[in-house]
Protein backbone atom coordinates (compact mmCIF):
# COMPACT_ATOMS: atom_id res chain seq x y z
CA UNK A 1 0.00 0.00 0.00
CA UNK A 2 1.14 3.26 -1.24
CA UNK A 3 1.61 5.99 2.13
CA UNK A 4 0.50 9.42 0.75
CA UNK A 5 3.41 12.04 1.95
CA UNK A 6 2.14 13.84 5.02
CA UNK A 7 0.57 17.63 3.82
CA UNK A 8 2.29 21.07 4.38
CA UNK A 9 0.66 22.87 6.87
CA UNK A 10 -1.14 26.02 5.19
CA UNK A 11 -1.56 29.97 6.38
CA UNK A 12 -5.31 30.02 6.59
CA UNK A 13 -6.33 32.63 3.82
CA UNK A 14 -8.35 34.57 6.84
CA UNK A 15 -5.12 35.06 8.54
CA UNK A 16 -4.02 36.75 5.90
CA UNK A 17 -6.03 39.73 5.36
CA UNK A 18 -4.55 41.96 7.41
CA UNK A 19 -1.01 41.17 6.25
CA UNK A 20 -1.55 41.69 2.93
CA UNK A 21 -2.71 44.62 3.09
CA UNK A 22 -0.19 46.10 5.09
CA UNK A 23 2.41 44.66 2.33
CA UNK A 24 -0.02 46.41 -0.24
CA UNK A 25 0.25 49.87 1.68
CA UNK A 26 3.89 49.75 1.81
CA UNK A 27 4.35 49.14 -1.67
CA UNK A 28 0.90 51.39 -3.49
CA UNK A 29 0.52 54.25 -0.89
CA UNK A 30 3.92 55.97 -1.96
CA UNK A 31 3.38 55.96 -5.54
CA UNK A 32 0.03 57.28 -5.29
CA UNK A 33 1.54 60.21 -3.75
CA UNK A 34 5.34 60.11 -5.79
CA UNK A 35 4.40 63.83 -7.51
CA UNK A 36 3.92 65.71 -4.13
CA UNK A 37 6.99 63.99 -2.02
CA UNK A 38 10.60 65.35 -1.82
CA UNK A 39 12.90 63.54 -3.52
CA UNK A 40 15.17 62.23 -1.50
CA UNK A 41 12.72 61.86 1.00
CA UNK A 42 12.56 61.76 4.74
CA UNK A 43 13.39 58.12 6.29
CA UNK A 44 14.27 58.49 9.88
CA UNK A 45 13.13 60.25 12.92
CA UNK A 46 15.51 61.64 15.93
CA UNK A 47 14.27 61.43 19.35
CA UNK A 48 13.35 64.76 18.96
CA UNK A 49 10.59 64.27 16.67
CA UNK A 50 12.44 65.94 13.58
CA UNK A 51 13.61 64.15 10.26
CA UNK A 52 17.56 63.09 10.16
CA UNK A 53 17.71 60.86 7.59
CA UNK A 54 16.83 60.33 4.72
CA UNK A 55 17.00 58.64 1.25
CA UNK A 56 15.54 57.84 -2.27
CA UNK A 57 11.69 56.53 -2.54
CA UNK A 58 12.83 53.76 -4.21
CA UNK A 59 15.20 52.61 -1.05
CA UNK A 60 12.24 53.62 1.47
CA UNK A 61 9.63 51.56 -0.49
CA UNK A 62 11.40 48.64 -1.05
CA UNK A 63 12.85 48.88 2.75
CA UNK A 64 9.20 48.89 4.14
CA UNK A 65 8.10 46.85 1.82
CA UNK A 66 10.12 43.84 2.75
CA UNK A 67 10.27 44.68 7.15
CA UNK A 68 6.27 44.45 6.61
CA UNK A 69 6.32 41.47 4.77
CA UNK A 70 8.91 39.81 7.20
CA UNK A 71 7.24 40.94 10.49
CA UNK A 72 3.61 40.26 9.34
CA UNK A 73 3.71 36.98 7.21
CA UNK A 74 6.79 35.17 8.88
CA UNK A 75 5.18 34.94 12.17
CA UNK A 76 2.09 33.18 10.05
CA UNK A 77 4.58 30.61 8.64
CA UNK A 78 5.21 29.73 12.05
CA UNK A 79 1.24 29.58 13.28
CA UNK A 80 0.93 27.09 10.68
CA UNK A 81 3.68 24.58 12.34
CA UNK A 82 3.21 25.92 15.53
CA UNK A 83 0.45 24.12 18.43
CA UNK A 84 -2.54 25.71 19.21
CA UNK A 85 -1.87 28.03 22.14
CA UNK A 86 1.47 29.45 20.67
CA UNK A 87 -0.15 29.68 17.08
CA UNK A 88 -2.48 32.04 18.47
CA UNK A 89 0.01 34.42 19.96
CA UNK A 90 1.88 34.56 16.75
CA UNK A 91 -1.24 35.38 14.32
CA UNK A 92 -1.77 37.52 17.26
CA UNK A 93 1.99 39.75 16.68
CA UNK A 94 1.43 38.99 12.62
CA UNK A 95 -1.85 41.29 12.94
CA UNK A 96 -0.18 43.52 15.59
CA UNK A 97 2.80 44.18 13.58
CA UNK A 98 0.75 44.44 10.30
CA UNK A 99 -1.14 47.28 11.63
CA UNK A 100 2.29 48.85 13.23
CA UNK A 101 3.18 49.26 9.52
CA UNK A 102 0.40 50.35 7.97
CA UNK A 103 0.39 52.79 10.13
CA UNK A 104 4.08 53.59 10.15
CA UNK A 105 3.67 53.80 6.26
CA UNK A 106 0.54 56.12 5.86
CA UNK A 107 2.02 58.36 8.84
CA UNK A 108 5.67 58.76 7.25
CA UNK A 109 4.31 60.12 3.77
CA UNK A 110 2.12 62.27 5.75
CA UNK A 111 4.98 64.24 7.06
CA UNK A 112 6.80 64.10 3.42
CA UNK A 113 3.80 64.92 1.69
CA UNK A 114 4.20 68.63 -0.26
CA UNK A 115 7.74 69.13 1.64
CA UNK A 116 10.18 71.30 -0.24
CA UNK A 117 12.67 69.23 0.98
CA UNK A 118 13.46 65.91 3.26
CA UNK A 119 14.16 68.25 5.84
CA UNK A 120 10.74 70.44 5.91
CA UNK A 121 9.22 67.12 6.34
CA UNK A 122 6.76 66.88 9.22
CA UNK A 123 7.77 66.12 13.03
CA UNK A 124 6.83 62.55 14.83
CA UNK A 125 5.01 63.06 18.52
CA UNK A 126 4.16 61.74 21.45
CA UNK A 127 0.11 61.84 19.40
CA UNK A 128 1.83 58.99 17.09
CA UNK A 129 2.69 56.57 19.43
CA UNK A 130 -1.08 57.20 20.49
CA UNK A 131 -2.08 55.73 17.22
CA UNK A 132 0.45 53.32 17.12
CA UNK A 133 -1.57 51.80 19.99
CA UNK A 134 -5.01 52.68 18.81
CA UNK A 135 -3.82 50.49 15.28
CA UNK A 136 -2.26 47.82 17.45
CA UNK A 137 -4.31 46.44 19.64
CA UNK A 138 -7.30 46.04 17.97
CA UNK A 139 -5.71 44.30 15.19
CA UNK A 140 -3.77 42.13 17.70
CA UNK A 141 -7.26 41.36 19.03
CA UNK A 142 -8.06 40.20 15.93
CA UNK A 143 -5.31 38.15 15.31
CA UNK A 144 -5.81 36.83 18.91
CA UNK A 145 -9.24 35.58 18.15
CA UNK A 146 -8.37 34.00 14.53
CA UNK A 147 -5.74 32.30 15.94
CA UNK A 148 -8.12 30.72 18.26
CA UNK A 149 -9.08 28.60 15.53
CA UNK A 150 -6.02 26.37 14.86
CA UNK A 151 -6.16 22.79 16.26
CA UNK A 152 -3.74 21.43 18.67
CA UNK A 153 -0.86 19.72 17.06
CA UNK A 154 0.19 16.52 17.89
CA UNK A 155 4.11 16.03 17.33
CA UNK A 156 5.78 12.57 17.61
CA UNK A 157 7.00 11.87 21.14
CA UNK A 158 8.75 9.04 23.02
CA UNK A 159 9.56 8.22 26.43
CA UNK A 160 13.59 6.71 26.68
CA UNK A 161 14.48 3.59 29.04
CA UNK A 162 17.02 5.00 31.79
CA UNK A 163 19.92 3.75 31.18
CA UNK A 164 22.46 1.42 33.47
CA UNK A 165 24.23 4.01 35.90
CA UNK A 166 27.77 2.49 36.66
CA UNK A 167 27.84 1.78 40.71
CA UNK A 168 29.29 5.11 41.65
CA UNK A 169 26.23 6.83 39.78
CA UNK A 170 28.45 9.65 38.42
CA UNK A 171 27.48 9.15 34.51
CA UNK A 172 27.71 12.35 32.83
CA UNK A 173 26.80 13.11 29.44
CA UNK A 174 28.10 15.89 27.04
CA UNK A 175 26.68 17.02 23.82
CA UNK A 176 26.93 19.79 21.10
CA UNK A 177 25.35 21.66 18.61
CA UNK A 178 26.39 24.52 15.79
CA UNK A 179 23.76 26.58 13.63
CA UNK A 180 26.44 27.34 10.73
CA UNK A 181 23.87 29.53 8.95
CA UNK A 182 23.65 31.13 11.86
CA UNK A 183 27.44 32.12 12.24
CA UNK A 184 27.19 33.12 8.80
CA UNK A 185 24.30 35.61 9.79
CA UNK A 186 25.94 36.77 12.99
CA UNK A 187 28.84 37.51 10.60
CA UNK A 188 27.39 39.67 7.94
CA UNK A 189 25.87 41.84 10.79
CA UNK A 190 29.02 42.47 12.68
CA UNK A 191 30.73 43.33 9.16
CA UNK A 192 27.72 45.50 8.35
CA UNK A 193 27.22 47.54 11.41
CA UNK A 194 31.21 48.14 11.83
CA UNK A 195 31.20 49.37 7.57
CA UNK A 196 28.19 51.24 8.61
CA UNK A 197 29.29 52.72 11.69
CA UNK A 198 33.02 53.36 10.08
CA UNK A 199 31.69 55.10 6.62
CA UNK A 200 28.36 56.96 8.44
CA UNK A 201 26.73 57.51 5.04
CA UNK A 202 23.38 58.90 6.87
CA UNK A 203 22.76 60.46 9.96
CA UNK A 204 21.75 58.00 12.82
CA UNK A 205 24.27 55.54 10.91
CA UNK A 206 27.00 55.10 13.90
CA UNK A 207 24.15 54.38 16.17
CA UNK A 208 22.20 52.06 13.34
CA UNK A 209 25.83 50.19 13.28
CA UNK A 210 26.19 49.80 16.74
CA UNK A 211 22.84 48.06 17.24
CA UNK A 212 23.90 45.56 14.40
CA UNK A 213 27.25 44.66 15.84
CA UNK A 214 25.42 43.98 19.03
CA UNK A 215 22.48 41.99 17.29
CA UNK A 216 25.38 39.89 15.56
CA UNK A 217 26.98 39.00 18.91
CA UNK A 218 23.72 37.92 20.30
CA UNK A 219 23.18 36.12 17.26
CA UNK A 220 26.14 34.39 17.94
CA UNK A 221 25.63 33.81 21.13
CA UNK A 222 22.54 31.52 19.89
CA UNK A 223 24.17 29.64 17.12
CA UNK A 224 26.43 27.37 19.31
CA UNK A 225 25.57 25.26 22.49
CA UNK A 226 27.17 22.77 24.99
CA UNK A 227 24.58 20.48 26.39
CA UNK A 228 25.69 18.47 29.46
CA UNK A 229 23.08 15.82 31.62
CA UNK A 230 24.81 14.93 35.17
CA UNK A 231 23.73 14.18 38.46
CA UNK A 232 23.03 17.50 39.11
CA UNK A 233 20.50 17.76 36.24
CA UNK A 234 20.41 19.15 33.01
CA UNK A 235 22.69 22.27 31.86
CA UNK A 236 22.72 24.25 28.38
CA UNK A 237 25.37 26.54 27.65
CA UNK A 238 25.17 28.91 24.63
CA UNK A 239 28.19 30.06 22.74
CA UNK A 240 32.00 29.95 22.93
CA UNK A 241 31.70 30.84 26.58
CA UNK A 242 29.52 29.05 27.63
CA UNK A 243 27.35 31.85 28.69
CA UNK A 244 24.22 32.36 29.14
CA UNK A 245 23.05 29.26 30.45
CA UNK A 246 19.87 26.99 31.06
CA UNK A 247 20.02 25.05 34.42
CA UNK A 248 17.31 21.98 35.09
CA UNK A 249 18.22 20.97 38.83
CA UNK A 250 17.52 17.47 38.90
CA UNK A 251 14.52 17.84 41.79
CA UNK A 252 12.59 19.75 39.24
CA UNK A 253 12.74 17.01 36.35
CA UNK A 254 8.81 15.48 36.20
CA UNK A 255 9.17 13.74 32.83
CA UNK A 256 11.94 13.02 30.00
CA UNK A 257 10.69 12.65 26.36
CA UNK A 258 12.78 13.20 22.90
CA UNK A 259 10.44 14.78 20.24
CA UNK A 260 10.48 15.53 16.44
CA UNK A 261 11.37 19.63 16.74
CA UNK A 262 10.13 21.91 13.78
CA UNK A 263 12.00 24.65 14.21
CA UNK A 264 8.96 27.30 12.91
CA UNK A 265 6.41 25.61 15.74
CA UNK A 266 8.67 27.22 17.91
CA UNK A 267 9.16 31.00 16.29
CA UNK A 268 12.57 29.89 14.43
CA UNK A 269 16.04 29.51 15.68
CA UNK A 270 17.36 30.24 18.45
CA UNK A 271 16.53 30.52 22.25
CA UNK A 272 12.44 31.00 21.69
CA UNK A 273 9.71 31.52 25.03
CA UNK A 274 5.96 30.56 24.08
CA UNK A 275 3.34 29.38 26.35
CA UNK A 276 3.96 26.53 28.15
CA UNK A 277 7.01 25.74 26.90
CA UNK A 278 11.11 27.42 26.42
CA UNK A 279 13.17 25.96 23.49
CA UNK A 280 16.32 26.30 22.36
CA UNK A 281 16.79 25.49 18.38
CA UNK A 282 19.41 24.99 16.87
CA UNK A 283 17.81 22.50 14.07
CA UNK A 284 15.54 20.74 13.34
CA UNK A 285 15.06 17.00 13.83
CA UNK A 286 14.90 14.94 17.25
CA UNK A 287 15.72 17.06 20.75
CA UNK A 288 15.29 16.45 24.20
CA UNK A 289 12.18 17.48 25.74
CA UNK A 290 12.31 17.50 29.60
CA UNK A 291 9.08 18.18 31.82
CA UNK A 292 9.59 20.81 34.96
CA UNK A 293 7.87 20.84 38.67
CA UNK A 294 6.11 23.95 37.93
CA UNK A 295 7.69 25.53 35.61
CA UNK A 296 7.36 25.28 31.51
CA UNK A 297 8.75 21.77 29.58
CA UNK A 298 12.42 22.79 28.19
CA UNK A 299 13.18 21.36 24.75
CA UNK A 300 16.94 21.65 23.39
CA UNK A 301 17.77 20.23 19.91
CA UNK A 302 20.99 17.99 20.15
CA UNK A 303 22.65 15.00 18.57
CA UNK A 304 22.27 12.08 20.14
CA UNK A 305 18.82 13.41 22.42
CA UNK A 306 18.11 9.56 22.88
CA UNK A 307 20.98 9.12 24.86
CA UNK A 308 21.18 12.40 26.59
CA UNK A 309 17.41 11.45 27.46
CA UNK A 310 18.38 8.06 28.75
CA UNK A 311 21.22 9.75 31.24
CA UNK A 312 18.78 12.53 32.60
CA UNK A 313 16.37 9.24 33.16
CA UNK A 314 18.36 7.08 34.88
CA UNK A 315 19.58 10.00 37.16
CA UNK A 316 15.64 11.07 37.99
CA UNK A 317 15.07 7.26 38.35
CA UNK A 318 17.51 7.01 40.73
CA UNK A 319 17.36 10.34 43.10
CA UNK A 320 13.47 9.26 42.92
CA UNK A 321 14.53 5.40 44.27
CA UNK A 322 17.03 7.49 46.65
CA UNK A 323 14.29 9.36 48.66
CA UNK A 324 11.96 6.92 48.79
CA UNK A 325 14.37 4.75 50.81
Amino acid sequence: MTVPPPTRPRIPRRELVVPTVAVAVAVVAPLLVAARLPDPVAIHWGFDGRPDGSGPLVLDVTLLAVATAVVSLLPLWSAARADGRAARLLVALAHGMAGLFILLRLRTLQANLDAADWTAAGALTTFDLLLVAAAVLPLGALGWWLGGRHPARVRARHTVAPVTLPTDGQLVWVGTQTWPAGGALALVLVVGGGLLSALRVAPGALTAGAVLVVAGLLVRLLTSITVAVGPSGLVVRFGPLGWPRVRVPLADVTAVEVEDVEPMAYGGWGYRAMPGVRAVVIRRGVGLRVRRSGRPDLVVTVDDAADAAGVLAAHRAAGRDGSEE
